[in-house]
């Protein structure tokens, strides 16, 4: 029985990925250009999806989920950065005061959760002051947000019109966590 598919340009080039199981469709685009671009390639892939794929996708969909992860990188000594140029630390919703004076690595995690028409939005906030594997020189400071939504049996969603909401979900995510100098 087949399990699924995993599309890649090539077998070096992970740039953009497409996978499908039975029980998810997952398109990875580790080149980010636009929301505009990802979203019209969204499209294709729903419009063109093969009468072969639906298929193997057998189970009626039950989850949309939308994944950011951004990178800075900082090159100086950790003791000399200054987390309040970065994000906004007056009055700030995801990050506890804390966050702002410790000079050392660390991983803030929060979230909320909000219930909609026939369905659950789970939103998921993860800030990270780390260690570059590649170099001991560099840190890297990482943003990863998730936006989830998860559907009733009866839930029945334009996909197109739900990832577009996530994705001003994420604006506004990070509107309220960065300061207006990174912005």
């Amino acid at each position: 029985e087949l399990a699924g598919y995993r599309f890649t340009k090539s077998k070096t080039d992970l740039s953009k990925v497409l996978e499908i199981t039975k029980e998810r469709l997952i398109y990875a685009d580790n080149d980010y250009e636009s929301w505009e671009i990802f979203k019209e390639e969204i499209k294709q892939i729903l419009d063109n999806f093969p009468k072969a794929m639906k298929e193997i996708v057998k189970t009626k969909l039950s989850m949309l989920l939308l994944q950011y992860i951004d990178v800075f990188i900082w090159k100086d000594a950790l003791e000399n950065l200054n987390l309040s140029e970065i994000f906004k630390e007056d009055d700030s919703e995801f990050l506890p005061k804390r966050f702002f004076s410790a000079k050392s690595y660390q991983h803030v995690h929060s979230g909320y959760v909000s219930d909609q028409d026939c369905s659950t939005q789970i939103d998921n906030i993860n800030v990270s002051i780390e260690r570059n594997p590649q170099t001991d020189k560099e840190h890297l400071i990482k943003i990863s947000t998730n936006h989830m939504i998860r559907l009733s049996d009866d839930c029945i969603i334009d996909l197109i019109n739900k990832t577009d909401s996530l994705h001003d979900d994420n604006k506004k995510t990070l509107r309220a966590l960065l300061s207006d100098e990174v912005l």
